[in-house]
């Protein structure tokens, strides 16, 4: 979708400096989030499977939120909008998310996706949150 390609990238977008805030803030509370997977990874028997469980997830919904970013940015949706744009298509959005946390997950060679995965993310956009886009084939 060309013309939506141009439309976003001449949107001006937010500040720096509230992107940054932002993305820190999401980042603390995943964080948080691994810190508490890490500790009920010492729960006997329970832990050792629930812990890696629900850290794959945590990184499924961080990496997916992380490869939206830019498109959130320059369509100026805020912190609540997003959260809501991406609970209006949460299924979509992790599978989105566990996918490409597999890819980056390869040791040495999965981070040479990420060309691929941004990629992806383009599409992904068009596919979920932008179906009606009129696209050349």
């Amino acid at each position: 979708a060309p013309a939506r390609a141009r439309e976003l990238e001449s949107a001006r977008g937010f500040p720096l400096w509230i992107v940054v805030g932002w993305n820190t803030r999401r980042l603390f509370f995943h964080l948080c989030g691994f810190a508490l997977c890490f500790a009920l990874g010492f729960i006997p028997l329970l832990g050792a499977f629930v812990a890696p469980v629900l850290q794959f997830v945590l990184a499924a919904r961080l990496i997916g939120w992380e490869l939206l970013d830019p498109y959130f940015d320059k369509r100026g949706l805020d912190w609540s909008q997003q959260k809501s744009a991406l609970a209006a298509h949460r299924g979509e959005c992790f599978g989105f998310g566990a996918v490409n946390a597999l890819v980056l997950a390869i040791p040495l060679i999965g981070p040479l996706f990420f060309g691929v995965v941004q990629a992806g993310a383009a599409r992904f956009v068009l596919d979920v949150f932008e179906p009606d886009v009129k696209r050349v084939s």
